[in-house]
Formats: structure tokens, sequence, C-alpha cells
């Protein structure tokens, strides 16, 4: 529960907790929900070497076929590097992951 509950939703947290429940208020919910959609980006470790070689290719600029030269991978397997590096990041564009590289998180 949130200082900026009203007075009849802690009564009924008080009644729902009462019953066995787990009140949350959405703003609540909100809150953690965002808390845990951060920390797959956060975490150290999170993308093995070759994933961040692959990142790195993508923020010089290079595309599949430049960057499994540079690495001596076959492009589908660079491909495959950026999938799941876009799974664990939680981005969908390369764009958007250099934009999350850049600010660091």
């Amino acid at each position: 529960m949130l200082k900026s509950a009203s007075l009849a939703e802690y009564k009924a947290a008080v009644l729902d907790v009462a019953r066995g429940g787990a009140p949350m208020s959405p703003a609540v919910v909100r809150k953690v929900l965002a808390h845990f959609n951060l920390l797959p980006q956060t975490q150290p470790g999170l993308l093995t070497g070759r994933e961040q070689a692959v990142v790195q290719g993508i923020v010089d600029g290079l595309s599949d076929k430049q960057v499994a030269h540079r690495m001596g991978l076959s492009p589908e397997t660079v491909r495959t590097y950026v999938k799941r590096v876009y799974r664990k990041l939680q981005v969908s564009s390369r764009t958007e992951l250099v934009s999350r590289v850049v600010r660091g998180n």
C-alpha cells in the first residue's frame, strides 16, 4: 500500500489480508513490474563474451555480415547472437540496442 491510499483502500486491504490475500494497489504493481523489467538490463555478466563482441560490432555500425567477418563466424550465427541479445536486453531494434548501450543501461 502507498501512503497516499485512502482509508477505504486500507480497510479493503486489511480485510483482504485477513482472508489470506496479499493486496497491492495498481500503483505498487506498476512499480514492482518496472523494477523487475529493469533487472535483466542491469545484471552484471548478462551477456556472454561473444554477445558483447556482436554488440560492439553493432555499436560500431557494422552489418551482421561485417560483424561475422570480424569475428570469423557465419552471418547466420551472428543473427542468432543478435536475437539472443535483443531478448536478454528486451530491445527490438539495432537503434534501441545502441541507445541502451550508449546510455549505459
